[in-house]
């Protein structure tokens, strides 16, 4: 990574842009979380969002990550950039 792209990322963590957004250890409960902490992940917008807690609400809580595969729109590219982030 560049200075310049250091100093914009630096730029947009000032301004709070990514403070709920979870890190590595700290991770997002896909059984609890709400449509607002969900589209907070980067390529989840407010439909797939509320697919998912649609779908969690038809067939109640998610037995693992994995299952979000069954949620139209989440693919195994999509899964696998969010993956990490989640946890059941």
């Amino acid at each position: 990574m560049d200075c310049k792209h250091l100093k914009a990322g630096l730029k947009h963590l000032k301004k709070g842009a990514y403070k709920d957004i979870p890190t590595q250890n700290q991770k997002i409960n896909i059984n609890s979380v709400s449509e607002k902490e969900l589209i907070q992940l980067k390529g989840v917008g407010p439909k797939l969002s509320k697919r998912i807690i649609e779908y969690r609400i038809e067939h109640g809580s998610f037995s693992s990550v994995d299952e979000l595969l069954k949620v139209k729109g989440i693919g195994e590219k999509k899964l696998s950039k969010i993956k990490k982030l989640l946890n059941v």
